[in-house]
């Protein structure tokens, strides 16, 4: 099952609202495949500015932007926002990126998402994952959500070195 798939025959698709923490490596490409896949990202953030658009972000549109100003500030396919609400506005997936400890004991129970998605390593803290458990909100670890860059830069590593080190 792909996300945006209903999980039935029919041609009907969930509508799936993300919240991507950071459009830098991780998140630009979460929120191209969320948006092959049938999902809708509605905020997003980089270290220039913030923008939210509850119909959803035109993500093709948002990285020719990115790459030719160096950050999504000044992107009109949305609404400029401050980049500290975004973590607490509702979504149905939320995918903090880029910092560790980002959701904690402070903050953990204003989070309005469903899942999470730790595509950084510790975003959360663990009072803030033990406050998310209890208000039903599913995680998925950062061990099974962002192993692939791990395990490609030991390769990269392991190519580098000379043979018999």
């Amino acid at each position: 099952m792909r996300v945006g798939d209903s999980g039935t025959n029919s041609d009907s698709q969930l509508s799936v609202r993300q919240n991507i923490q950071v459009f830098g490596n991780i998140g630009s490409w979460a929120a191209q495949l969320i948006t092959e896949a049938g999902g809708k990202v509605v905020s997003i953030r980089d270290v220039t500015g913030a923008v939210k658009n509850s119909n959803g972000i035109d993500i093709a549109k948002l990285m020719k932007h990115s790459a030719e100003n160096r950050g999504i500030k000044g992107f009109d396919g949305g609404d400029a926002v401050d980049p500290t609400s975004l973590l607490t506005e509702e979504c149905d997936v939320r995918i903090p990126e880029a910092l560790g400890g980002v959701i904690n004991k402070d903050n953990a129970d204003a989070i309005k998402a469903k899942y999470i998605i730790k595509a950084v390593n510790h975003p959360t803290d663990p009072e803030a994952d033990e406050i998310l458990a209890k208000k039903g909100v599913l995680v998925l670890p950062d061990i099974m959500a962002n192993s692939g860059g791990v395990i490609v830069s030991c390769f990269e590593w392991a190519a580098g070195r000379p043979r018999g080190t």
